[in-house]
């Protein structure tokens, strides 16, 4: 898989938890309680775990939404924050 390949699956898990925990990343970014170099690093973080498979099975499991992003996610603290922002 190549580097690009490897970005958009990642900028996809990042973007697919956020719907589940209910952030709109687009909605979060233009009103500016998130940076595109926080998106950035967001995809950063998730392509640095190696639970990719668990995430897109705990994902699957929650098709109607979920509180919150499981403990082992990396980018949970953000999602959390932007939830209630």
């Amino acid at each position: 898989m190549s580097i690009m390949e490897k970005l958009n699956r990642r900028s996809s898990l990042v973007n697919r938890m956020a719907d589940t925990v209910g952030v709109d990343m687009a909605e979060q970014m233009m009103r500016a309680h998130v940076s595109p170099d926080e998106v950035r690093g967001a995809v950063f973080r998730c392509m640095s775990c190696r639970q990719d498979q668990t995430c897109e099975a705990w994902m699957d499991a929650h098709p109607q939404g979920a509180a919150a992003a499981p403990g082992y996610c990396r980018n949970g603290e953000m999602l959390a924050r932007l939830a209630t922002g």
